[in-house]
Parts: structure tokens; C-alpha cells; sequence
């Protein structure tokens, strides 16, 4: 639906044109619009960078939503949304085929976990307490892996730092 961009206009102009054309149409007739639009095939740290074109496709939304999937087969997703008026969601979802339809499982922090996190956290629940070396043997991770690793889900408050230096749940 995105017109033939003009011979002087570079493709930011181009793409920030329809998308205030498309917002005009919406507030004028108080419509909610929502476009969708395919992403870019390279991974990226920021969601929004992920969506296909320039910045002046996003940067011109309200709202950007980006479903994300670790390959297209896969029956798992994040939903990632983030907008002037919203507040940033991670949803964790899954794809029921035989419905057609996407489940809304819960906060994506919940259930994105590394395998290494997720055997970390199994650790701590079932045999208590451990030090960053005796974690490293169990799961065979470097012990500075695992180190950096604790760190960041302490931060994250899924696991507590003890005074004697282990960890705990």
C-alpha cells in the first residue's frame, strides 16, 4: 500500500509521509490503525530497529509491536510493544495451531530464561545454597560464566546474594 516514493525523496521522508497520512486519517476520524508490517531477517538488540524500512516508519507510530521468534516454525514468542502513551510490555506468548491463535502466557522475563538459568535456578530450589564455582561444576559452565551470569540475576532479583558469598533463592 506504500506508494512510489518521489525521484528528490530519500526513503526516511517516504516512509515518515505515509505514516502521518495514515495517523491524519486516524485522529480525524478517531479510528485506531493498526499496520502490519514484516521484519528485518538480521537479529538486533532493540526490538524497534527490527522492523523492515527506516526510522521514519516507527518513528512516526504511536505504537510498535514486534513479534519475535527465535525461527518461523517455532510455536513460542515474545510480543515486545512500546509507544508515546504505553508503557513498555514483554509478553511471553504461544501459537495454537490448531486454533489459529496466539496464547498470552505471562511476563516474558518468566519465561525467556537461558537453559544455564533456568538449570541455575533448578539448583538452588532443589539442593539450596551454592557458591559461583560449585554451580560451575554442576551445570559444566566456565566458573566466570557463571559468575557474570548470577550477577545479572541478582540484579534481576530472581536469586539473592549470601554474606558467605553463595547464592540462594
Amino acid at each position: 500500500m506504500k506508494p512510489q516514493r518521489g525521484k528528490n525523496q530519500d526513503s526516511y521522508d517516504a516512509d515518515t509521509a505515509v505514516i502521518a497520512t495514515l495517523q491524519a486519517i486516524a485522529i480525524k476520524h478517531s479510528l485506531a490503525l493498526i499496520l502490519v508490517h514484516h521484519t528485518k531477517k538480521v537479529a538486533t538488540d532493540d526490538f524497534v530497529e527490527a522492523v523492515s524500512g527506516t526510522f521514519g516508519l516507527t518513528g512516526a507510530a504511536d505504537c510498535i509491536a514486534v513479534l519475535i521468534r527465535k525461527d518461523r516454525t517455532a510455536a513460542d514468542a515474545v510480543l515486545k510493544i512500546t509507544g508515546r502513551d504505553v508503557a513498555d510490555i514483554e509478553k511471553a506468548l504461544k501459537f495454537h495451531p490448531d486454533l489459529g491463535a496466539w496464547e498470552i502466557l505471562g511476563e516474558a522475563q518468566e519465561f525467556t530464561r537461558t537453559k544455564e538459568r533456568e538449570d541455575i535456578l533448578l539448583i538452588l530450589k532443589e539442593v539450596g545454597p551454592k557458591t559461583p564455582a560449585q554451580l560451575a561444576a554442576l551445570i559444566g559452565k566456565s566458573s566466570g560464566a557463571v559468575r557474570i551470569t548470577l550477577m545479572r540475576m541478582k540484579d534481576k532479583g530472581e536469586i539473592i546474594l549470601n554474606q558467605d558469598g553463595s547464592y540462594s533463592l
